[in-house]
């Protein structure tokens, strides 16, 4: 399953970097986020297996009509690599991973300790990513409950023919 995973994430990558060629000379991310407790968020490059440090930009509190919640709005020269970026703290669970490079403006809002779940718009390629990774989802649990079948099969004894056809 981390082979699947990791073949989706390469070849959106490199979907990502053929289709380089922007024509936004600024990329704007902003977003609004709850229940923050840190003053700023960093943004990561996604160099193969190794997080590169791009930028810190600072987040403000503010109370309005929407409730409490942490805003930012970061405009960065667009000649950064089009490719896979991660928007956070840099624990697992919060950060986003975002495409940049292709679109002029991002948007995320989320909370900061799960921002891994977070949503994405304004953004052709974060919701191609969000619909791949939807659907790898459903594959995992589809495959997950093929192998709860199979070993609740094998422990029964039963003819495990039935099986092989959904498989």
């Amino acid at each position: 399953m981390k082979r699947y995973i990791t073949c989706i994430i390469i070849g959106l990558s490199l979907w990502v970097n053929i289709h380089a060629q922007s024509e936004t000379e600024t990329i704007n991310i902003s977003g609004s986020l709850t229940e923050c407790q840190q003053d700023s968020l960093m943004l990561f490059f996604l160099d193969g297996s190794m997080l590169r440090p791009m930028a810190r930009f600072p987040i403000q509190q503010v109370d309005d009509s929407l409730g409490r919640r942490s805003v930012f709005n970061i405009n960065l020269q667009n000649n950064l690599q089009a490719g896979f970026y991660l928007i956070g703290d840099g624990r697992p669970q919060g950060t986003r991973m975002v495409i940049l490079g292709n679109d002029p403006q991002v948007y995320l809002q989320g909370a900061c300790p799960t921002l891994s779940n977070g949503q994405v718009s304004g953004s052709k390629d974060n919701y191609i990513l969000d619909q791949a990774l939807k659907q790898n989802r459903v594959h995992q649990q589809q495959f997950t409950q093929l192998i709860n079948q199979y070993r609740l099969a094998t422990r029964k004894k039963q003819d495990l023919s039935s099986l092989d056809s959904t498989m």
